[in-house]
């Protein structure tokens, strides 16, 4: 019996493929690397990230990469963009409280067209 490599989740499969994709038609190192942190697999460094770790390390004006789920637990105060896997309902609701917004990924791979300040959040 073999045993699948990297993420049997078919959506985290798409988005590494629509990463991929994305970088070879910008070449924007960006998608590359994002694409290479959601092979490894989760047992290896992918974790959730609290809000309390997003209101520490990002900044209002970048755009804060969760390379997994985004999960409800502390506060926040800033008005952020914040792409994510997955995310709470509780995490929704707070950033959206604070005027910012939430993506998952497909929808930041449609939408970002050019370098953008990023700030990948782990």
């Amino acid at each position: 019996m073999v045993k699948p490599t990297g993420p049997t989740n078919p959506y985290v499969r798409k988005v590494i493929a629509d990463l991929e994709k994305k970088y070879r038609k910008t070449k924007i190192p960006l998608f590359k690397d994002l694409a290479e942190r959601l092979m490894k697999p989760r047992r290896k460094g992918r974790s959730g990230v609290n809000l309390s770790k997003l209101e520490k390390y990002a900044r209002e004006d970048e755009v804060a990469i969760v390379p997994d789920k985004l999960l409800g637990a502390g506060i926040l105060s800033k008005k952020i963009t914040v792409v994510a896997l997955h995310y709470s309902k509780v995490a929704k609701e707070k950033i959206e409280a604070n005027k910012g917004n939430v993506m998952l990924f497909d929808e930041f791979i449609e939408k970002a067209k050019k370098p953008l300040k990023v700030r990948i959040i782990e």
